[in-house]
């Protein structure tokens, strides 16, 4: 019986697809005319976060940036630095809202929770990593009708789970490669221990999620697989179909 629970929390984790993480197997059993079976575990403790300050690297790395802090003086962070300083703050963003257990949300505090868990993802990106080889034969307005109704599907889907958002997470490690990066994470939910890591780029200056793992188990892969099948079988405009069916039956 341990055993199942134990499984059903690794499950329960794809859901959140970006540390957000809630998602994937729901969102693809549904576009597949099935119901989530899975269970909401529930959350006991009011988590912290924490941070290993060993992962960031004393020497200043290429791609330094200028960032002004609270006073007058100007500081460089390294790329590691300038990525673990957004998840951090995008953590304590989001657990600030939060506030304690059971607490009961406003309209405007979702809104803004949607927000602060869905603004590091590259929809547009991720969308690319999703339909492989069928983006490229897609005409711009189709593009822009999927990469919109994928992310708002996302986004409904995270903030129904919030408790999960609780977890403590460890950052272990950050790899930079020009524009591109890889942070490694562990979170610690209901005493289970997982590994959850991100594929970041650098888009405009700034960086973006691209893909999530959870134990190396890739996001975006899942979808890939997921809507490739619907594709193959209905093709995009019936994949389009069931997106927004699911859109219109998850009204907020």
């Amino acid at each position: 019986m341990r055993g199942c629970h134990k499984l059903g929390y690794k499950v329960f984790w794809q859901l959140i697809s970006i540390g957000f993480l809630t998602l994937s197997l729901g969102l693809m059993n549904l576009l597949n005319g099935q119901k989530s079976k899975l269970a909401d575990p529930g959350i006991e403790n009011y988590c912290k976060v924490r941070c290993m300050a060993s992962i960031i690297p004393k020497e200043a790395t290429p791609g330094c940036i200028f960032m002004a802090d609270s006073g007058s003086t100007q500081s460089i962070l390294t790329p590691e630095e300038e990525i673990l300083n957004m998840m951090k703050s995008r953590d304590a963003a989001i657990k600030a809202v939060l506030g304690r257990e059971s607490t009961s949300y406003t309209k405007e505090q979702k809104k803004q929770l949607k927000e602060l868990i869905n603004k590091i993802i590259d929809f547009e990106e991720m969308s690319k990593i999703a339909l492989d080889k069928y983006w490229t034969s897609l005409s711009k307005d189709e593009k822009s009708e999927f990469v919109s109704a994928f992310a708002e599907l996302v986004k409904r889907s995270s903030i129904k789970k919030l408790d999960i958002f609780r977890a403590v997470i460890e950052y272990k490690e950050i790899k930079v490669d020009d524009d591109s990066a890889f942070v490694h994470t562990v979170a610690f939910y209901k005493r289970t221990k997982t590994n959850v890591d991100y594929r970041f780029h650098r888009k405009n200056n700034k960086w973006f999620v691209t893909d999530f793992l959870i134990d190396e188990v890739s996001t975006a892969q899942s979808y890939k697989r997921s809507f490739r099948k619907i594709i193959r079988k209905y093709g995009f405009k019936g994949l389009m179909e069931r997106l927004k069916k699911k859109l219109r039956e998850d009204m907020d």
